[in-house]
């Protein structure tokens, strides 16, 4: 990671600069600049940005939601420690970098910062964190920091909350 930048990470606010961003891929550039304010406003997923410390120009995103994961789905060691069928999970359910900033270690960043938002949090139980990779790079980018398979055909793979809370 470079540590001769200083970023700031927030939650979507009125005055975080959207109209530039382009990370290359139409459906997230849309929702940035058409749903995300729609989504917060309507508690349906918290997005939050990465920006230079004290500018407002957006670099990159990710959002977090409220999830949860069929136990069966899981693999039997971790299935095993609990009687629910379902357990809580947080989704990172968009994460994305503007395309100046690919492939320079700033996607660690932004899901590092998410993570760590996560297991700080004490105001809800959370037994793991999902994301669903949109093609084999993203798989491999978060299977790189520990995530698991949890559904091949829809990518969607996992993270133990055990895992991160001390980071």
């Amino acid at each position: 990671m470079r540590n001769d930048i200083s970023l700031d990470f927030k939650l979507l606010q009125k005055s975080h600069d959207r109209s530039a961003f382009d990370c290359g891929d139409k459906t997230l550039n849309e929702y940035l600049l058409k749903r995300s304010g729609q989504e917060l406003r309507r508690n349906i997923a918290f997005p939050y940005m990465m920006t230079l410390k004290d500018q407002s120009q957006v670099m990159a995103y990710y959002t977090l939601s409220a999830s949860s994961v069929q136990a069966n789905k899981l693999p039997t060691e971790i299935a095993k420690i609990t009687r629910y069928d379902y357990l809580p999970a947080v989704l990172i359910g968009r994460l994305a970098l503007d395309k100046t900033l690919h492939n320079k270690g700033y996607g660690q960043y932004l899901l590092v910062d998410a993570l760590r938002r996560i297991s700080r949090s004490k105001d809800f139980a959370v037994s793991l964190v999902v994301v669903q990779a949109k093609d084999q790079k993203s798989e491999d980018f978060y299977k790189h920091f520990g995530f698991m398979e949890l559904d091949i055909k829809q990518r969607m793979l996992f993270i133990p909350f055990k895992s991160i809370k001390d980071l």
